[in-house]
């Protein structure tokens, strides 16, 4: 019991201990406590605000933080130095990437251009991932992962001084077109006005594209004026946009396009490939319109004026150089093929290649003669004249190169010949603006035609190779006159074949069959030159010798009595039917100074007459002052002995009897002034040594025969005859020997 009363020590003592503790210690036992609850509220705070701030940035990042558009719109205006609008609501969401959405955007103009705007969207709609904007190359393009927007107009405008609204920094940036995963348009327009180009169009497009979107469509309607002209086209592509990424694995996509500018019509379906960077093309094309030279044009390329002209082919480039296969080079009533290649790479650009086909008719070239305009309209020459005066475009053969290889099976003279030349085969070289067509090589009716032709309008010591513009060779080529040339020969063209000298009248009982006014083998050769833009300058400064014979020939008796005035042959002819006369000697030899055609000896000799003609052509004037005289071998108790007068012009040509002295007085002079020109051209025949000789005694007997009668001066001049015709004759023999 006494135990239940006693107090516990141990009890005791800790009373005791605990009241004698120091106030201090105390204290330090109550603030330890303290702190250990302080922590746990500052934890509790730091998860609470951070509790908050996700709960606040989920909050933002739901409702798209709307009070960022002042901030933004600031941000976008001040580095882009333009005025930069959102309307509301915008909303910006940054979880998984950048995702923007505004009813619309507002892109201003830049202030050195006056208008209300560069770009309005509306709807707009962009996404783009953190992966795609971080450590992006700088050549690479930006890669956009979705771009929406329902409807979109922009104003690219350009001035002349280079400033443009699609312009954002000073200096030229390197980066590509971006690249879009997804791309949706609804509706968009855009206005495209550039002073440089002189160009003035809108345009209304729309797509909807992604990578993994078979159906995509792309089509951009364009209509306005390019370079001061009227054009209209339209593309429609299948995935436009995704073929910007040059690095993609495929980036071919279909397409087809069609556009209409100055009278040109061309169509293309195919594959377009890279179109933001390489601008590749690979399918078919066809293109009309009234002239090449209208094409070369619109394409910078260097081609003749001529008819209308519908092209068909295959077309393929790969970086510079541009490779098109014509399986139909339809050009007036021609009929040809070709494969070409342009390489742009090259300085100047090269065209080179082969043209070939069925048919080629030389009619349809006359326009790159100025007979036409590149627009394809007709040019009439001036009052009164008859050669084209029609400056040709010259100048733009130093854009360019060429070299190619021409081989035609049929080329069509025109109606007047009944053989076309055929085949034909030349080379067409183009090399710092001389054009030449060298190494041709023709056949036509049994004969042949060799030689060259060329026309030189080389201007390029002035123009630097990176300045080859239009404008720039014309200003540099002022002034300048282009040189024209011809080195051509034909031998032993059956005239019979080649052109229609049919007569009616000749007697079908003749020994003589051919019934044509003038047959035979034509020879000969030219070696001309001139200058000018014009065909009419050219032909106005003509410089250059061309000679003709013909070998194994007949003419038309009643031609050649006809041309005599010999009435009463001429009627016997009529009434009993003509004959075929062999011509011993027929030689034609003319000179040309400046425009001025001379013959220096024109002599056509048969047994019963022999016909010659003097005179000159002013091809400057256009006029003609030529005489034709016969002499007769036969008696005829009606012919009045005159020559015949050629006058007039080209446009207005006038035929007439000399009234004057009788041909009887005037064929001393005549005649014998044949002989020594006749003997000095005789050499330069070259049929072959024996045929030479066969040429050269006929004419020289023909010369003999026609030797003034005279008694008193016909020793004289048989004598002089004699002794030129030797020296002749040994000339002749040295230039064949030479020629051997």
């Amino acid at each position: 019991m006494q135990n239940q009363h006693m107090p516990n020590p141990q009890n005791n003592l800790d009373n005791k201990d605990i009241d004698n503790v120091p106030h201090n210690q105390k204290v330090k036992k109550k603030k330890a406590g303290f702190f250990n609850n302080k922590s746990g509220v500052i934890m509790t705070i730091l998860v609470t605000v951070v509790s908050l701030v996700v709960s606040l940035l989920v909050i933002c990042e739901i409702i798209g933080w709307p009070f960022l558009k002042r901030p933004a719109e600031h941000y976008l205006s001040s580095t882009l130095q333009r005025t930069i609008k959102f309307t509301a609501p915008l909303k910006i969401h940054f979880f998984g990437g950048i995702h923007v959405q505004t009813k619309a955007i507002e892109v201003g103009s830049p202030k050195e251009i006056e208008s209300d705007y560069f770009l309005v969207a509306k709807d707009f709609d962009i996404k783009l991932r953190y992966t795609d904007l971080i450590s992006i190359p700088a050549d690479a393009p930006y890669q956009i992962k979705s771009l929406q927007v329902s409807e979109i107009k922009t104003n690219l405008i350009r001035t002349a001084d280079g400033f443009s609204t699609w312009s954002f920094s000073d200096e030229p940036s390197v980066k590509p077109f971006p690249v879009f995963d997804n791309l949706y348009i609804k509706s968009g327009k855009a206005t495209y006005q550039d002073a440089l180009t002189n160009a003035d169009l809108a345009l209304i497009f729309s797509t909807e594209e992604g990578q993994d979107n078979e159906l995509s469509n792309s089509t951009v309607a364009i209509a306005g004026k390019y370079a001061g002209h009227p054009i209209k086209g339209e593309i429609e592509t299948q995935g436009l946009m995704n073929t910007a990424n040059q690095f993609a694995k495929k980036s071919q996509i279909k397409s087809k396009m069609w556009v209409d500018y100055r009278g040109i019509n061309a169509s293309y379906r195919g594959y377009i490939i890279d179109p933001m960077g390489k601008h590749e093309l690979e399918g078919n094309f066809q293109v009309k319109g009234p002239s090449l030279a209208l094409l070369g044009t619109v394409l910078g390329a260097t081609l003749p004026t001529t008819n209308k002209f519908d092209l068909r082919g295959s077309i393929k480039n790969s970086d510079s150089l541009w490779s098109a296969i014509l399986t139909t080079a339809n050009i007036g009533n021609s009929r040809l093929q070709a494969e070409l290649d342009f390489d742009k790479s090259k300085t100047p650009a090269l065209l080179s290649g082969r043209l070939h086909g069925k048919k080629f008719f030389l009619a349809d070239l006359a326009p790159a003669f100025g007979t036409k305009n590149v627009e394809g309209k007709t040019i009439s020459p001036p009052a009164g004249k008859v050669l084209p005066d029609r400056p040709l475009n010259l100048p733009t053969l130093n854009l360019m190169d060429a070299d190619i290889a021409i081989d035609l099976p049929y080329v069509d003279l025109g109606n007047v010949f009944n053989k076309p030349i055929a085949p034909f085969k030349a080379k067409l070289n183009l090399q710092q603006g001389r054009l030449a067509l060298n190494d041709i090589e023709a056949t036509t009716a049994t004969g042949s035609i060799a030689g060259s032709f060329y026309v030189d309008a080389h201007v390029m010591e002035n123009i630097a190779k990176d300045n080859l513009s239009a404008t720039a060779v014309a200003k540099q080529y002022a002034g300048k006159q282009p040189i024209w040339g011809a080195n051509l020969s034909w031998k032993n063209i059956d005239l019979e074949k080649w052109v229609d000298t049919t007569n009616e009248s000749l007697q079908e009982n003749t020994a003589n069959q051919n019934k044509h006014y003038l047959t035979g083998l034509l020879n000969g050769s030219a070696k001309l030159s001139g200058e000018g833009q014009s065909t009419a300058k050219v032909i106005s400064t003509l410089n250059g010798d061309a000679k003709i014979h013909i070998t194994k020939g007949t003419i038309s008796h009643l031609a050649i009595e006809f041309l005599g005035l010999d009435v009463a042959q001429s009627l016997g002819l009529l009434i009993n039917g003509d004959k075929a006369l062999e011509m011993q000697c027929a030689v034609v030899a003319v000179n040309a100074k400046q425009g001025v055609v001379t013959p220096t000896v024109a002599l056509f000799d048969t047994p019963v007459t022999a016909l010659v003609a003097d005179g000159n052509i002013n091809m400057t004037d256009e006029k003609l002052d030529m005489r034709l005289l016969a002499k007769p071998k036969n008696f005829s108790p009606l012919t009045l002995r005159s020559p015949i007068l050629i006058k007039g012009t080209f446009a207005n040509p006038e035929t007439s009897i000399d009234k004057g002295p009788v041909a009887a007085k005037l064929a001393g002079s005549v005649f014998l002034g044949l002989l020594n020109p006749l003997a000095a051209i005789l050499p330069l025949i070259d049929l072959g040594e024996e045929e030479n000789q066969t040429i050269e005694s006929n004419c020289q007997q023909s010369l003999n025969g026609l030797q003034p009668a005279s008694a008193d001066k016909q020793t004289e001049v048989k004598t002089k005859a004699s002794n030129k015709n030797n020296e002749a004759q040994s000339n002749s023999q040295k230039a064949i020997e030479a020629l051997l």
